[in-house]
């Protein structure tokens, strides 16, 4: 691997790792300007994000770019649907009103999305190890 390309793996990696570093800071303010400006800020990420693997998965030269957009695509919005319908449904069980059902499915998929994002930095990492692995 170039040296080029593992300075730029290696500052998309840290870039990753401010963005989270930010909202988490955020998130342990507990201050409600701050939680409405977190949720508008993510709700632009998420557009520009999708509107990005968007264009690459209709216009990349690459093969590859157009399945990587794609399967991302497809992932995000599988746990959009997740997120949004079906979390409430699959935890219900007598005894439980849907308000309790609803925030019971919301903090499951809160602690499986931050065990996925913790997995996704992992895999990142072998990625990038594994392309310096060429180089040698």
């Amino acid at each position: 691997m170039s040296q080029s390309s593992a300075q730029a793996l290696t500052e998309r990696l840290s870039e990753a790792g401010k963005l989270i570093g930010g909202y988490s800071d955020a998130l342990a303010s507990n201050d409600i300007k701050n939680r409405n400006s977190i949720r508008d800020r993510l709700i632009e990420d998420s557009a520009a994000y999708l509107r990005e693997i968007g264009e690459k998965e209709r216009n990349a030269k690459s093969g590859a770019v157009r399945e990587l957009a794609g399967a991302a695509r497809l992932f995000y919005s599988r746990l959009k649907t997740l997120e949004s319908s079906e979390m409430s449904y699959y935890l219900h069980c007598s005894g439980t009103t849907p308000a309790e059902d609803a925030e019971e499915a919301s903090a499951l998929f809160a602690e499986y999305m931050v065990d996925f994002a913790k997995q996704a930095v992992r895999t990142a990492i072998q990625a990038v190890e594994r392309t310096a692995d060429f180089k040698e």
